[in-house]
């Protein structure tokens, strides 16, 4: 191999690797928060295919630290509900009616601490429906039925 495929099959030290292994590199959680930070957690969706019917949290959690939760309903009219862009299109942040998959991303929870928006996220109460939807298409057969 040439010299105008170097460094290419050869050994290369990672920049930062002596700083990472002697402890000095500083990450984003070895810097403290600053005063009146704020902390978020995904509320993820449990089911698959399933409509979204409502979403809050206890009441109990409000007075607790717990200062909202946002979801697709509160982008503002002209705003985009928008994830990431990707090869093959857009995904979007939230789910807006219907859940796609378990793990379907709802919601986001503020909270006073990074442990209370976690709890928070985790106890949402999430009410789903599945009324009225079409059941996945499992097979090839399937697909091909459906066109």
């Amino acid at each position: 191999m040439g010299s105008e495929y170097s460094p290419l099959g050869k050994p290369v030290v990672k920049s930062g690797a002596a700083l990472q292994a002697s402890g000095e590199a500083v990450f984003v959680d070895d810097i403290p928060s600053p005063p009146n930070c704020l902390h978020g957690a995904y509320v993820y969706s449990e089911k698959p295919l399933a409509r979204i019917t409502s979403m809050k949290l206890r009441q109990e959690l409000e007075l607790d630290g717990v200062k909202g939760i946002i979801s697709s309903k509160d982008i503002l009219n002209g705003g985009v509900n928008l994830g990431a862009k990707i090869i093959f299109g857009s995904e979007p942040l939230f789910a807006e009616e219907i859940a796609q998959c378990v793990g379907d991303c709802l919601a986001f929870v503020v909270a006073d601490t990074q442990k209370l928006a976690e709890f928070a996220a985790n106890s949402a109460f999430v009410e789903y429906s599945i009324e009225n939807l079409e059941p996945p298409i499992l097979s090839v057969e399937d697909a091909v039925k459906k066109s």
